[in-house]
């Protein structure tokens, strides 16, 4: 049997998340854990997961297997002569994605500067950063949420922007990282372990 673990929420700390959803995320990992010896194998996408798995359910790192599914398309990020910097970040609004802080700063660091801008992809379903957004829109702050984007459209955005952003709390792939290193973009991102 062979189980494919993806999510770190169920093997860290949860002190980011309301109330509700470290609940149900430490409900799941106790079910995950008592469930721990019906599989052979864990397949897991980077060594950090699979450290984390390792270490926090005491598992031998050869029951452990990584195997990355990302696509390997290689997409080149197209010579821009602008005199505008865009900065984007690809995610959707869970509170460890870092949003607000990343609002916040943006919106001091942005402040009498007409050449930058800051592109977000958060879905509609969360309103609380939609009222951010536009509040920072009307202090006259450069921030677009393009919402949800399918490949090919996302694609098309990594080729117009110069920097993209991941200043996530903790990730257990980050595949905005792996699409910046695709489209030869450079990153800013926080000083965590899974970057």
């Amino acid at each position: 049997v062979y189980t494919y673990l993806h999510n770190v929420l169920y093997l860290e700390k949860k002190n980011h998340l309301n109330l509700f959803n470290h609940l149900i995320i430490t409900i799941k990992s106790l079910y995950l854990k008592k469930l721990i010896n019906n599989t052979n194998y864990w397949i897991v996408q980077t060594t950090h997961v699979k450290n984390k798995l390792s270490n926090k359910w005491n598992l031998p790192e050869s029951k452990i297997i990584i195997l990355p599914f990302f696509q390997e398309d290689t997409f080149h990020h197209s010579n821009k002569s602008k005199n505008k910097i865009t900065y984007l970040y690809v995610s959707n609004g869970e509170n460890y994605k870092n949003h607000k802080r990343l609002f916040d700063a943006f919106g001091k660091f942005s402040y009498g500067k007409t050449n930058i801008e800051l592109l977000v992809t958060i879905s509609n379903n969360y309103s609380k950063l939609m009222s951010i957004i536009q509040k920072l829109k009307i202090k006259g702050v450069p921030v677009t949420n393009l919402g949800f984007l399918n490949k090919d459209d996302l694609q098309y955005v990594y080729s117009t922007v110069d920097i993209v952003l991941f200043p996530s709390f903790f990730e257990s792939f980050g595949l905005g990282l792996i699409e910046a290193a695709q489209n030869n973009l450079p990153v800013l991102a926080s000083n965590c372990d899974y970057v």
